[in-house]
């Protein structure tokens, strides 16, 4: 078994690797990235918007490809995108084929401390992609659309579906999507209407690092 090899069984747990410290955390694949996208979806549509304690069972097909990095990635993706009166924790039960979502009402006050000690400031961190990055990417995927070089996944099907209803209930007067999700913030508001083009969208940002 190679050094990577052992990392990546290190990093799910599985057995101990004597070159953990030393080695940085690798990339989640596209396929995990998929996963964590469609895990994302399904905790904020039953726990309400992040807001109440929930339950997820892992299918045996997800369970196969999910890996400590994947929960971590959900966690990060969740605690950016609750409320600002919620404090999540999300446990990852892979042994019981679950994830545990917990959501803690934070009071105001600690709420609006919170807020000031992360420095509440609109769009002004670095995870968050510029105007060149947005530019750019809106203009390759159209490209990669045509040549059908990217598989939706389901998410992005989702995604579609309520860009395609908020476009028709707005009569389309939103340019670019707002989202704290970097992958997806400033994607083309007609481009948004069709999942491969989400697709095409992410992979783009994902190659730029968000």
């Amino acid at each position: 078994m190679d050094a990577t090899a052992g990392y990546r069984r290190a990093r799910d747990g599985r057995v101990r690797n004597p070159w953990r410290r030393a080695q940085p955390e690798l990339p989640l694949t596209d396929a995990e990235h998929a996963l964590v996208e469609r895990k994302l979806e399904l905790l904020r549509l039953t726990s309400f918007g992040f807001t109440e304690d929930r339950l997820l069972h892992m299918q045996h097909a997800d369970l196969a490809a999910w890996t400590g990095a994947c929960a971590g990635e959900l966690r990060r993706r969740v605690a950016i995108e609750a409320p600002p009166d919620r404090a999540t924790t999300l446990l990852d039960f892979p042994t019981l084929r679950c994830v545990s979502l917990q959501c803690r009402r934070v009071p105001p006050a600690m709420a609006l401390a919170l807020l000031l000690s992360l420095g509440a400031a609109p769009i002004a961190r670095a995870d968050v992609p510029t105007t060149a990055d947005t530019v750019a990417c809106n203009a390759e995927a159209p490209h990669a659309v045509r040549e059908g070089t990217f598989a939706p996944n389901r998410a992005d099907h989702d995604r579609a579906a309520v860009a395609r209803g908020t476009a028709t209930a707005t009569s389309g007067t939103g340019t670019s999507v707002e989202s704290s999700d970097p992958q997806i913030h400033g994607m083309a508001a007609a481009g948004a209407e069709h999942p491969t083009y989400q697709a095409a969208y992410r992979s783009c940002m994902r190659r730029k690092g968000f």
